[in-house]
């Protein structure tokens, strides 16, 4: 099981968004408009800094959704608890 959870400012409340294994809770605001962001760019990859590009089900994936997550809320305000699952890197892909 994968879990994270994204706290930061939104206007003037501080607000907590967790994602489980691809199952968004918290504040119920923030993730209706993820969930309309992510409609948006279905069918569109997106890349977070790591991870798989997606396409489809933006929120499924934990890099993308984590990347979402965190634009959601005021540049400097965002603590994040809990990991990402590991990337196995296949041997010589990095030199």
């Amino acid at each position: 099981m994968t879990t994270f959870s994204i706290t930061g400012q939104r206007g003037e409340r501080t607000v907590t968004v967790t994602w489980t294994d691809g199952e968004l809770s918290g504040d119920t605001d923030t993730i209706e408009m993820l969930k309309l962001i992510a409609e948006a760019y279905e069918g569109r990859p997106l890349r977070a800094l790591v991870g798989p590009v997606t396409v489809y089900n933006h929120l499924s994936n934990p890099y993308t959704a984590c990347t979402m997550i965190r634009s959601m809320f005021k540049r400097g305000t965002v603590r994040q608890d809990g990991s990402l699952p590991e990337i196995k890197i296949p041997p010589g892909a990095i030199h």
